[in-house]
């Protein structure tokens, strides 16, 4: 009965391979999370260190979540070798890690890492492509990553880098983190606000990549945020009102995603035309105190 059950479950495997292949290295993973490659002559290229693209099969909840507990997440500073992957790689990992907790998917399920989206995931029948991203101000980001090497530990007051700051030049940047000045700071609603409007230019931004030639369509389509914007104590009902507003409309396109992923840092949002969900974030890795 075991070696029957074994079978029906790398036959269904093997099937949901061939449904989500199309990458430049086509892996095989087998029931107990190996991963080999091939070239796409077919020859085994033997076990693979993921790297920039990768694809893991888990034949059930308990193995996608011991994959998932295994892997490095850690995201390098801004000026020791961070890249996208290491951004999309977390905050793909971190849904994963949610919906699995939360008993929400069917098994086997396959992760692709990829580009144009980022990722492809295949569950229950369905593909759904992913397009990962990151919510933050340039200008803050910029001047972080000047700090790091000029190797000043220094705080940024979050009203330096509203939504509508100019670009700084680096001599700019460099006294502003030197002299560290105090801005006007945030009254009433406005850290929502700003919030909401930093998000929808997100959403919009990524949409143009969506509608763009090359970019591949799925069963769906999902956009994941990682909300990294330099904004104090949001109160996410309150800016979720103002980004509803914003939304009315972006549904009601014919070029959209089909559902927005927002990883807050300790909430996962999910929102979709109709309907939003809000789940705390599942952490498999953090480290015991």
């Amino acid at each position: 009965m075991e070696l029957r059950r074994l079978r029906r479950q790398s036959k269904a495997i093997l099937r949901l391979e061939k449904l989500c292949w199309g990458v430049a290295l086509r892996r095989r993973t087998f029931l107990d999370g190996t991963v080999t490659t091939a070239n796409m002559n077919g020859r085994s290229m033997g076990k693979a260190h993921i790297n920039r693209h990768f694809s893991y099969t888990a034949a059930s909840r308990t193995k996608l979540l011991d994959y998932l507990r295994k892997q490095d997440i850690t995201v390098p500073a801004r000026t020791e070798g961070r890249t996208s992957q290491h951004c999309e790689k977390w905050a793909m990992f971190r849904l994963l890690a949610t919906w699995a907790n939360a008993n929400r998917f069917e098994y086997p399920l396959r992760l692709v890492h990829r580009n144009r989206p980022d990722f492809l995931l295949c569950y229950a029948k369905r593909e759904i492509g992913i397009e990962s991203t990151e919510a933050v101000s340039q200008e803050y980001a910029e001047t972080d990553a000047l700090a790091e090497r000029m190797g000043v530990h220094t705080l940024l007051f979050m009203d330096q880098f509203r939504r509508e700051t100019p670009k700084r030049s680096v001599k700019e940047r460099r006294q502003l983190i030197i002299e560290q000045p105090y801005g006007a700071g945030f009254g009433d609603d406005e850290p929502e606000l700003e919030w909401a409007r930093w998000i929808m230019d997100c959403i919009r931004d990524k949409t143009n990549a969506l509608s763009k030639p090359g970019f591949a369509k799925f069963d769906k389509n999902w956009l994941l945020i990682y909300d990294n914007l330099p904004l104090p104590f949001v109160k996410i009902k309150t800016a979720l009102g103002f980004l509803f507003h914003n939304l009315n409309i972006y549904w009601s396109e014919n070029h959209r995603y089909d559902g927005i992923f927002i990883d807050t840092g300790i909430q996962l949002l999910e929102i979709y035309p109709t309907e939003w969900n809000s789940s705390v974030i599942v952490n498999l890795w953090s480290k015991p105190s």
